[in-house]
C-alpha cells in the first residue's frame, strides 16, 4: 500500500464536529496525529484510528471554525455551546452538512494565562494606538489560525467557510480581516473587542474598495449591560465597517458577556444562511 505524501501539520490541539468527516483536511489530521476530534459529543485522539478506519465522505456544504475565549479551550467552548443550546446548535449545522471546528490558541501570554490569542488587552480596549504590540494575535494567527485555513482553502476553499470567536477569541477573529488575505465567506464577532487602528482600518477600505473576490458578510454581537465590550464601541465598528464598504450586521442581547441559547442559536442560523443552507429560516443576513 503506498504512503500517501507527508505533510507538514502545526502540533495544536483541534476538535470538530461533523455530519460527515472532513474530507481531504480529515485524512491529512488522522494522519498526522497531533490533534483531537469529536464527532458529536465522542472525542479522542486521532492517532488512536486509522485513516482507512473512516469512510471517504462527501464534502461538506461549509465549515465553521469558532475561537475560544481568554483561557478557553476548543473542547471546553464546543461543550459550552452544546450545553447552552441542549445540542441544537451543532445538530442545526451538521443537519445541513456544515462542519463546526474549535481549535486550541497557543499557550501564550503574561504568566499565569491560560490559552490566548492574545495578550492583556491594551489600554484603550477600542481604539489602541497604533505603537501598542499585536506581537500575540499574529503569532496566534500564523502558528494556528493561517495553517488549518490554509488547510480548509486546499479542502472546501475559503470562500465556505465562516470563523466566528466568543470575547478574545471574537478579537482574533477581527484580525483575519487584517492578517488574512483570503476572502472568507463570513466572519462573527460575539462580543469581542474590535481594535480600531490605522492598520484595521486600511485593511478595511482595502476589502471594501478591491473587486478581486466577494466581500465576507460580517456579524458583530453586544449586550447593552456587557462591561466588557461596550454597545457604543459595538456600534462605532460598525459604523466604520460600513462606510468602508463591508456588509455589517450588528446584533443586540441583554445577557452580558455571556451567550445564552438564543444567542447561539442565532449564530447557527446566520452562518447556516451565509453558506447557502435553504432548509433553515434565518434573520437577514
Amino acid at each position: 500500500r503506498s504512503k500517501s505524501p507527508q505533510r507538514k501539520v502545526p502540533a495544536f490541539a483541534m476538535t470538530f464536529t461533523s455530519r460527515t468527516c472532513l474530507g481531504a483536511l480529515t485524512t491529512l489530521l488522522i494522519c498526522d496525529g497531533a490533534f483531537s476530534v469529536s464527532q458529536g459529543i465522542r472525542s479522542g485522539r486521532l492517532g488512536e484510528r486509522r485513516s482507512e478506519d473512516i469512510a471517504r465522505q462527501p464534502v461538506p456544504r461549509g465549515t465553521l471554525v469558532f475561537l475560544h475565549a481568554m483561557n478557553g479551550t476548543g473542547p471546553s467552548i464546543g461543550r459550552s455551546l452544546r450545553n447552552a443550546s441542549d445540542g441544537q446548535f451543532e445538530a442545526l449545522l451538521t443537519g445541513c452538512g456544515i462542519d463546526v471546528i474549535y481549535p486550541d490558541a497557543p499557550r501564550q501570554g503574561p504568566q499565569g494565562y491560560g490559552r490566548c490569542w492574545g495578550g492583556v488587552p491594551p489600554s484603550n480596549p477600542h481604539r489602541p494606538t497604533d505603537e501598542e504590540p499585536f506581537e500575540l494575535y499574529e503569532r496566534a494567527y500564523h502558528e494556528v489560525v493561517e495553517p488549518l485555513l490554509q488547510n480548509l482553502s486546499e479542502s472546501i476553499g475559503l470562500n465556505r467557510v465562516v470563523v466566528a470567536g466568543y470575547s478574545m477569541g471574537g478579537t482574533m477573529a477581527a484580525q483575519l480581516l487584517r492578517l488574512s488575505p483570503s476572502r472568507l465567506a463570513g466572519l462573527a464577532v460575539m462580543k469581542g473587542n474590535v481594535y480600531l487602528n490605522e492598520a484595521a482600518l486600511a485593511a478595511w477600505g482595502s476589502m471594501g474598495s478591491e473587486a478581486d473576490g466577494p466581500v465576507p458578510k460580517i456579524l458583530l454581537t453586544a449586550a447593552a449591560n456587557d462591561q466588557v465590550v461596550l454597545t457604543a464601541d459595538v456600534e462605532d465598528v460598525a459604523r466604520q465597517m460600513y462606510t468602508a464598504g463591508l456588509p455589517v450586521k450588528v446584533q443586540h442581547s441583554s445577557v452580558r458577556h455571556y451567550l445564552d441559547g438564543g444567542e447561539i442559536m442565532d449564530l447557527a442560523r446566520w452562518v447556516a444562511s451565509v453558506l447557502g443552507c435553504e432548509e433553515v429560516d434565518s434573520a437577514d443576513s
